[in-house]
């Protein structure tokens, strides 16, 4: 029921913002309010679900249980030549530099942070300058995707979740990064969650459990 109520609370407020402008200020609270009461309500009577870590979670089961499934195509994520840009002179300097202070050092997911977070900053910040230069040139469009692109820290996740055995879980973990554009409530396909791990390990399930948790709850 919840989950629901959540949907529903954040595709009310993203039409609100669209229609109303400046007044969403005031709003805002107010459906908040009335929304925290029916899912305060909802909870009445309930059992608590015990709690699951994401990183508890079978590889092998990951799929099943949050309905997602391989890309068939194989063919969506493989960029053509023109699609593909040149990495900025800078970006590769900065990377270099990491590479040459953390010489000799662990290749830990702190490292990993550090190219992560370099590569991420710099691209946002680039996409951003050009939007800021060229607001006359831009279609209105492309600078409102632009100026919608959001990119979140550490976003605690938790969600009650039905596993194949029947068994009710409430699902917890916590995301290292999330970058979305658009609105919070039909963002499902304008996602990327990412997990920041040492050389050598990749959070592929960790990260899907993410993706489809999202896919299912999206609020900010």
């Amino acid at each position: 029921m919840e989950v629901i109520i959540n949907r529903l609370e954040a595709r009310i407020k993203a039409v609100i913002s669209r229609s109303v402008g400046e007044q969403k200020n005031e709003l805002d609270p107010e459906l908040s309010k009335y929304f925290d009461l029916a899912k305060t309500e909802s909870h009445q009577g309930q059992t608590p679900c015990p709690h699951k870590a994401v990183t508890s979670i079978n590889p092998e089961d990951v799929e099943k249980t949050f309905g997602i499934s391989v890309d068939s195509t194989g063919g969506n994520w493989t960029l053509s030549a023109k699609d593909r840009i040149a990495i900025p002179q800078h970006l590769r300097e900065t990377l270099r530099d990491i590479d040459l202070v953390t010489k000799g050092a662990p290749l830990n997911e702190a490292h990993t942070r550090a190219r992560i977070d370099a590569v991420l900053f710099s691209t946002l910040a680039a996409a951003k300058r050009e939007e800021r230069s060229n607001q006359n040139r831009m279609s209105s469009s492309s600078t409102q995707s632009v100026r919608s692109v959001h990119l979140q820290f550490e976003k605690d996740m938790k969600m009650e979740w039905t596993f194949p055995n029947k068994q009710r879980w409430l699902v917890t973990g916590r995301t290292d990064y999330s970058l979305w554009y658009g609105e919070p409530g039909q963002m499902e396909a304008n996602l990327v969650v990412c997990e920041a791990k040492r050389k050598g390990v990749m959070g592929v399930d960790q990260t899907l459990v993410y993706m489809g948790q999202y896919t299912d709850y999206i609020v900010f």
